[in-house]
């Protein structure tokens, strides 16, 4: 039986529900913590918390679980947390949560600035601050393990400076700062009283994450989040900007036009199909797929029909909001690319089939 050195700990993770935050929250229960995952997408809260809870059970027969909320609502934080059970029995807080940012300040709304700070720093400090005040009514244990992490970036102490990433860049040179200070406060207040927790307090820098996520639907399909960007035909340049939602025209430099990174990046051109060609389509391709898969992996056949199969069934549910794209080659055996919009109605994404594609390393 393999050992679990965070069994009977307990893990709060903002931002838990993809990205690093889910990798933290994959990680630590893997080695016994239980987990409790923060974001405000209630759908991939309760996907991955059921992961979780398949692939890590808890021996004691808990479960992990969730806390649906947007972090934005500032004024909120502390009346929805200090009542939340989850958060006021785990002695482990990382701060995971964060926005992007890929517009030049000239275009960003005010309501986007104050957004990306309320989610990379503020929601952090109160956080922290609620934390704290929980660890410090333990009384005379200084062995009791308490953290806080605060998932921060390496452009916040970079000197290259990110291009349409002005308030991103502040925010998380700010938490970092934050971060160093709460660590130092915290070491103090233990001199003092070196009965009480040791509440260690550090930060991970990781690299800048393009808002560009890629996630796998029930091991068949990859799903990549789309941005609109400016770009100067010819130059085959993004400069850093999104269309402002309450820009107008003249913002936009001559000659710059807004598109989809995706399908400008890969060329692709958009295509055509009704339902009944789409099927056609459909049914050719998944046959030439099944029998690639026979020949050099027959082991993932089974796992690309049924994947396969429920796909498309909720593309022709759905038929009139996707939209379709071949290669720039135009092949009409090859693979076609699906495009629909998120929940929000705002957010584009592609999806293509994973067994048509080959995994390159870069």
């Amino acid at each position: 039986m393999s050992v679990k050195p965070l069994l009977n700990q307990r893990a709060f993770i903002t931002g838990g529900s993809k990205g690093i935050g889910n990798a933290i929250a994959n990680k630590l229960s893997s080695l016994g913590c239980k987990i409790t995952i923060l974001s405000r997408n209630e759908e991939l809260l309760e996907r991955e918390v059921k992961q979780l809870n398949s692939k890590y059970p808890l021996i004691n027969g808990e479960l992990h679980d969730y806390v649906k909320f947007d972090l934005n609502e500032i004024n909120s934080i502390e009346k929805v947390i200090k009542v939340n059970q989850s958060f006021n029995e785990s002695n482990i807080l990382i701060n995971c949560a964060g926005l992007s940012q890929n517009k030049l300040m000239m275009t960003i709304p005010s309501e986007e600035i104050m957004r990306i700070i309320n989610i990379n720093l503020t929601s952090s400090m109160i956080l922290s601050k609620l934390f704290i005040k929980n660890i410090s009514r333990i009384k005379n244990n200084a062995k009791y393990n308490a953290n806080i992490i605060n998932i921060s970036s390496v452009v916040s102490i970079s000197s290259n400076n990110l291009i349409g990433a002005c308030v991103y860049s502040a925010s998380k040179a700010a938490l970092t700062r934050f971060t160093e200070t709460l660590s130092e406060e915290q070491i103090q207040i233990h001199k003092r009283r070196p009965r009480s927790p040791l509440i260690r307090v550090n930060a991970l820098l990781p690299r800048h994450v393009s808002n560009t996520e890629i996630g796998r639907i029930d091991n068949v399909v990859y799903e990549a989040d789309c941005q609109m960007v400016q770009v100067r035909p010819g130059a085959d340049v993004d400069i850093g900007a999104n269309p402002s939602a309450d820009g107008a025209d003249e913002d936009v430099e001559d000659g710059v036009e807004t598109v989809n990174n995706v399908v400008y990046s890969f060329r692709l051109q958009q295509t055509a199909f009704d339902k009944k060609s789409f099927l056609t389509y459909i049914k050719s391709y998944m046959k030439a797929v099944k029998a690639k898969l026979a020949e050099s992996n027959p082991e993932e056949v089974e796992v690309f029909e049924k994947g396969a199969a429920a796909y498309v069934k909720k593309v022709i549910g759905s038929f009139k909001d996707w939209e379709f794209y071949t290669g720039e080659s135009m092949d009409p055996d090859a693979m076609v690319v699906l495009m629909n919009y998120r929940e929000d109605g705002e957010t584009p994404f592609v999806a293509i089939w994973k067994h048509g594609v080959k995994e390159v390393k870069i």
